[in-house]
């Protein structure tokens, strides 16, 4: 719950250091970007969770739902 409150002053320091670094205010949130992508990729990657596997059976999960609907509605 802390974290909630001092995340956005941390994030403002970081924004205003990276964008004197960078000299742009896009080169800075592109850093701030790609460290969370990578964050995000370290997550999938130690979880042992394979994201593209789990989008593709939730897809494919809906569609036979909406399939078998459509047969038990004729």
């Amino acid at each position: 719950m802390m974290g909630m409150f001092f995340n956005p002053f941390g994030f403002d320091a970081i924004q205003i250091m990276l964008m004197n670094l960078t000299g742009s205010y896009l080169g800075a949130n592109s850093v701030l970007y790609c460290l969370a992508g990578f964050c995000f990729g370290l997550y999938f990657l130690f979880s042992g969770n394979n994201p593209i596997k789990e989008i593709k059976d939730i897809i494919i999960s809906s569609f036979n739902r909406i399939k078998s609907n459509k047969r038990t509605h004729q």
